[in-house]
């Protein structure tokens, strides 16, 4: 059946649920065809909009991905290049400040992202697949560890959590957990006393030449934060101290990256 028999079909259709509806017209050559035109791109607007991908398409497109895909190593075509990691922290809470011990316990989120090309793919492939979301255990993430904790060293990795994944090869990873480090009080002021604590993070195994950590906003974000009983937080800030990799130096000092969090209490 062509488009115009088609069209002839969907009118006559439509006139009759006029007709129907006690809707009477009277149209002319051109308005006939105007009106045809509408309806074909009502079909089409139609169309598009029950368009979507299903489970299959889902699991076709991870079989893909992760076929071959070796999750220690680090993404990046050139490895001349660092790979760049974009990140910010959110502050949640204070749950414990005791400066008779000098442990710090805080609850807030990280957010990092960065592009593997491994894992990039074209939508049209998989019914307009343009996201999914791959469990951490099964991709590269960067080993950040928080390296001035009050018991054991511990990192951010979750295998039961989840990685959303873009089409175009953007990782994002909202890396949230309870963060306990040391933080010696300066008492001398009690109970007038303002504190500086550190929590400081290193991506381990990975120095500035292989990754270029990048602060997306050197203050951490207090949108979501509760107020502490105790304690009035003055200020909080995110730095990382590490040296820039510059590409026309070449400059081969070992540097760490390594990221601080500051929090003045009060």
């Amino acid at each position: 059946m062509g488009k115009q028999s088609i069209l002839r079909a969907v009118v006559k259709l439509f006139w009759g649920q006029l007709s129907n509806l006690g809707i009477i017209l009277v149209l002319g050559k051109s308005e006939m065809i105007l009106l045809m035109k509408l309806v074909f791109l009502c079909c089409c607007s139609k169309r598009e909009l029950v368009s979507a991908f299903t489970l299959q398409d889902e699991a076709n497109l991870q079989a893909s991905l992760l076929a071959g895909y070796n999750k220690d190593l680090k993404p990046g075509w050139d490895r001349d290049v660092p790979l760049q990691i974009n990140i910010r922290f959110v502050l949640f809470s204070i749950k414990e400040f005791n400066f008779n011990t000098g442990k710090l316990s805080v609850i807030g989120l990280f957010f990092i992202n960065w592009t593997d090309e491994r894992l990039a793919w074209n939508p049209t492939n998989y019914n307009h697949t343009k996201k999914t979301t791959i469990p951490q255990n099964k991709v590269w993430l960067p080993e950040i560890i928080n390296v001035n904790p009050y018991d054991d060293l511990t990192g951010l990795r979750q295998d039961h959590l989840t990685i959303p994944l873009q089409y175009n090869g953007v990782c994002t990873w909202f890396a949230i957990q309870s963060f306990e480090v040391v933080c010696d009080a300066d008492v001398t002021k009690y109970p007038f006393d303002t504190q500086t604590c550190e929590l400081h993070f290193n991506i381990w195994g990975y120095n500035s030449h292989e990754i270029d950590l990048v602060i997306s906003s050197s203050e951490i974000d207090l949108s979501l934060y509760v107020e502490n009983s105790i304690w009035e937080i003055r200020g909080a800030t995110l730095i990382s101290p590490s040296l820039k990799y510059d590409k026309k130096k070449r400059d081969r000092r070992q540097t760490w990256n390594e990221m601080k969090d500051t929090l003045l209490c009060c």
